[in-house]
């Protein structure tokens, strides 16, 4: 699959509300779906199974991507997953507002407004498990002209046919989005179905944020501690533990400790009587110092490393 590449559409099928859909089903390359797009829409491919559609005039959109989970996920887990997904899609929008939500076993259906400059949308993300995989279908048009392209919106998403079996050998929760630590430190690749908790309260001077996977065995911590002076190395080193034994409790001990070329300092640790384990990289820059830590439930840890090794191997600076 190329990464924009233009999907041609075939011919006109008269439907609901002065709309047309194709004949013919797009089929994506990897056989994951099938799906009727609207007619003469300028649709796009791009990676992560995502295809994003938009009408003649620019105005409404459709688009359409599967994460897949590794394994088949609850209802409570494939919740988490829909909200970090719908949090995702809708973060940064201007007066955004969710109007209505309905769960279903499986299936979450959410309608929403915001502004785009000047223009009122309203929107609907429809998310639907399937086995291990959770497709995501995305509506928006001009709030005036809602209950027109609703008609088609509804359409399309009835035309969706999922193959889960496709995308079994793919990489876990291989959807990431490029994550920029606070006061723009560093960043990593995270998975755009993990869910955020922010925290300000728990470490004086300290802003933690945590990305936890559905099911809550493995997260992605990141730490900013602003210390209001330069910090020297000795100070570094010792905040550091001081911060995890905070975070992690009295049973938290490092089981191995390395310098890394860049600077920074990788700590691999264990708290046994939490069965958690984890590794933490450090460093400092002027007055902050960051802590970015992956860290796994012992149980989990097979099926998590190679998704938290991918997560650090995405560490840069911007």
């Amino acid at each position: 699959m190329t990464e924009e590449q233009s999907i041609p559409t075939a011919e006109i099928t008269p439907t609901a509300a002065g709309f047309s859909l194709s004949p013919q089903p797009y089929a994506h390359p990897s056989s994951a779906y099938e799906i009727f797009f609207p007619q003469d829409w300028n649709c796009s491919e791009s990676t992560g199974y995502r295809v994003d559609c938009q009408s003649p005039d620019a105005l409404a959109a459709v688009s359409i991507r599967l994460i897949n989970s590794g394994a088949r996920l609850s209802q409570p887990e494939f919740i988490n997953v829909a909200q970090a997904e719908f949090n995702f899609t809708h973060a940064g929008q201007r007066a955004f507002n969710e109007t209505e939500r309905s769960v279903g076993d499986g299936t979450i259906s959410v309608t929403s407004s915001w502004m785009s400059g000047e223009t009122s949308l309203n929107g609907w993300d429809y998310l639907e498990r399937a086995d291990s995989v959770v497709a995501h279908l995305s509506f928006s048009a001009p709030a005036p002209e809602w209950e027109r392209y609703w008609v088609l919106f509804e359409q399309v998403r009835q035309s969706a046919d999922f193959n889960p079996e496709a995308l079994a050998s793919e990489p876990a929760y291989g959807s990431t989005f490029l994550y920029t630590s606070p006061d723009s430190l560093f960043t990593i690749e995270v998975p755009t179905s993990w869910t955020k908790f922010l925290d300000t309260a728990r470490i004086s001077q300290a802003q933690i944020e945590q990305f936890f996977s559905p099911d809550q065995h493995a997260s992605i911590q990141t730490v900013i501690y602003r210390h209001g002076a330069l910090i020297e190395q000795e100070f570094k080193a010792t905040k550091t533990l001081e911060i995890l034994r905070a975070l992690y409790g009295s049973g938290f001990r490092v089981s191995h400790d390395k310098a890394l070329p860049d600077g920074r300092e990788r700590l691999a640790w264990y708290v046994e009587s939490k069965q958690l384990s984890g590794i933490s990289f450090f460093d400092s820059w002027g007055n902050s110092l960051y802590i970015f830590t992956v860290l796994w439930d012992d149980a989990y840890q097979g099926e998590y490393q190679p998704i938290l090794d991918r997560v650090v191997e995405s560490f840069g600076y911007p």
